[in-house]
């Protein structure tokens, strides 16, 4: 079953400098030669727990979408003042310490529920062997909340050492609330690459090259006091400032954030599977929206992630157009970062409770998800994540499926923050190290209505080439009777059909007053306009511009109306490799024809003219034999009147 994920929200503050919970590296003052190894460090054994009784707990729980628990947390009040000893070096320097251990913990985190660190003061964190060390913690962790936390440190015996500079008078706080003993072993939770076949997809190997940016963007988050883990990835913005928005999912979303842990690049460096590092961290975030429907927590980290953190900021698709195909980046189980590849289209479904709420990946071709995979994103074919893991009952070993929350339905109320002021409903991914790609280009074109006198009759779909819906509306129930209301749309360079839908079947006009729809772009040329019709009415249009010579753009095409000897012209073979017959082309003796074979992008690729008398028959033929594979239109205009077909050219 699947998995829940929290985001690790982390709010970005001025006031609390760029580098709010990421360690700044050094060595711990103890583990030099100045050092009085004579120093005796208490140490506080924790209570055992029950393991067993957790697992019984967790074999309870693995059906819900909840978070993944790998931790119990000891709740506890250990700080400077009653716990730990101080020690005073030669030159004045303080230094307070305490060991803690918790018998047979694969690893120990903690929470402070008080935390802050004067200017010039250190914190670090480390395993008995000091192979794991978290820090240098300094005056630049410090938050507003003043909570704070720190990821799992390997081993169940770790020291807290702080130093402060004799010149530093300022008392810290350091209030540590939980202990989370790790009985699951976060480092080596999940099944290993190759345990079973394709199962799990590390990303260090080849099956990864074509999503090294968006794995970049993929991070773990710990919560719940450091007991619980989810998935999600930074998100990036019509900016491309590399604010640093993070996506994950509602049900790993508890009462705080503040605490939350994400951790980056915590992956293999080889296809071998070697474990990784959980030294990358940022500790911290705030919440900016959540919702259940579509289960979506959208939260700002507290710092941005530094330069050696090399991340990527994922691009997003509001459009709700169906991918062709989708992948899933995620740590099942909390361990190192996989890939999952499903080659088929998803279908859109309810999950929880909701209808067509969701993304629905049907069965996984390579790969799968688990437990710990929650909050994770989806991308389309694009690149660009479309929605992130809800739940589902996809795992290792069977053919089970997923459901992702749909980012589109999700947007609205995201668009403040990761689309501020902008009409954009797609925008590719960030890279802070190597600027980003601009915000896909697109035309404002304006649909106007007219209404009759029954708007709640009147519905219309925008359908690009492939026949994916990129922009719907309707019915307007809520509309007064006669009124107008103008829609503003931005669409990418392409050819595209709309239809406007009456549900009695009688058309805008003129039965129950003079209604019309307007379809224009921005400089007001007229891309599809019409007012009576039956129960549906298709108009073919193409948009854009090129600076390209030779390349021309059909701004508008004639609606398809069963009156029109155009209308009855059928394209065969088709899809078609060589020659393409125009059959059933009843054509007029003085008719000047021309036919143009357009590209999905809306350029020209050949044309050809005629004049009626020198065709001897109902059937015309081109040679497409130099076509890519691909899908086409032709364009056939006779006089002023043209109709638009769709082809394809097949291998």
């Amino acid at each position: 079953m699947k998995k829940t994920i929290i985001v690790l929200s982390i709010f970005l503050c001025s006031i609390f400098g760029l580098h709010a919970q990421i360690s700044q590296g050094g060595k711990p003052l103890s583990w030099t030669e100045t050092f009085s190894k004579s120093t005796k460090i208490p140490t506080i054994k924790l209570a055992n727990i029950d393991i067993e009784k957790l697992h019984k707990e967790d074999a309870e729980e693995v059906s819900k979408d909840v978070p993944l628990r790998f931790a119990y947390a000891h709740e506890v009040n250990y700080n400077p003042n009653n716990s730990g000893t101080w020690s005073t070096t030669t030159n004045g320097d303080r230094i307070w310490m305490l060991n803690i251990e918790s018998s047979g913990a694969k690893s120990l985190n903690f929470t402070f529920s008080d935390f802050y660190l004067p200017e010039g003061a250190k914190l670090f964190v480390y395993n008995e062997n000091k192979t794991d060390v978290r820090g240098a913690f300094t005056n630049t962790n410090n938050k507003e909340s003043r909570a704070f936390g720190i990821a799992p440190i390997q081993g169940d015996k770790v020291t807290i050492e702080y130093y402060q500079p004799a010149s530093v008078k300022e008392k810290p706080a350091l209030q540590i609330a939980t202990v989370a003993h790790d009985y699951k072993g976060i480092f080596n939770i999940a099944k290993g690459f190759n345990d079973s076949g394709s199962c799990n997809n590390n990303v260090a190997c080849s099956v990864g090259d074509d999503w090294r940016d968006q794995i970049k963007s993929v991070a773990l988050i710990t919560l719940a006091n450091g007991t619980r883990f989810c998935t999600g990835a930074l998100i990036n913005n019509t900016e491309n400032d590399g604010t640093p928005y993070f996506l994950t999912a509602n049900h790993c979303t508890g009462s705080s954030t503040a605490n939350w842990v994400f951790v980056f690049n915590y992956q293999s460096a080889s296809c071998s599977n070697v474990d990784g590092s959980l030294s990358q961290s940022v500790s911290g975030s705030t919440l900016l929206k959540k919702g259940a429907a579509t289960d979506y927590s959208l939260v700002q980290l507290s710092a941005t992630p530094p330069d050696s953190y090399n991340v990527y900021y994922s691009g997003w698709d509001a459009t709700g157009t169906q991918p062709t195909n989708t992948t899933g980046i995620h740590h099942p189980a909390g361990d190192i970062k996989k890939i999952s590849f499903d080659y088929e289209a998803p279908s859109i479904s309810g999950y929880g409770g909701s209808s067509n709420t969701h993304w629905r990946i049907n069965d996984w071709n390579d790969g799968t998800t688990e437990p710990g995979s929650s909050g994770s994103p989806l991308y389309d074919q694009n690149k660009r994540i479309i929605g992130q893991l809800h739940g589902g009952s996809a795992a290792c070993g069977n053919n089970g499926y997923d459901a992702y929350g749909r980012f589109d339905l999700s947007f609205p109320n995201l668009s403040q923050w990761l689309a501020p002021g902008s009409s954009l409903k797609k925008v590719d991914g960030y890279d802070p190290s190597g600027g980003g790609t601009p915000p896909s280009d697109c035309e404002d074109v304006t649909l106007t209505f007219n209404f009759d006198n029954y708007p709640e009759e009147t519905s219309w779909a925008i359908t690009d080439s492939s026949g994916n819906t990129v922009e719907s509306g309707g019915t307007y129930g809520g509309q007064a009777d006669g009124s107008t209301l103008a829609i503003d749309l931005c669409l990418e360079e392409g050819c595209y059909q709309l239809t406007i839908s009456d549900s009695y079947g009688d058309g805008m006009c003129c039965g129950y007053g003079s209604g019309s729809y307007l379809l224009a772009d921005d400089t007001s040329a007229t891309l599809a306009s019409g007012a009576s019709f039956g129960a549906s009415e298709t108009t073919d249009f193409c948009i854009g511009t090129r600076s390209n010579e030779n390349v021309t753009f059909v701004q508008s095409t004639s609606k398809i109306t069963k009156d029109r000897h155009l209308e009855n012209i059928i394209l065969y073979p088709n899809p078609a490799n060589t020659i393409l017959y125009i059959q059933n082309y009843k054509i007029k003796k003085a008719s000047d024809i021309k036919v143009a074979i357009i590209d999905i992008t809306g350029r020209t690729i050949k044309t050809e003219s005629y004049i009626g008398t020198s065709i001897t028959s109902n059937t015309v033929s081109i040679d497409i034999n130099e076509l890519p594979k691909g899908s086409y239109f032709l364009n056939i205009t006779e006089n002023n009147t043209s109709v638009v077909k769709r082809f394809t050219v097949s291998e």
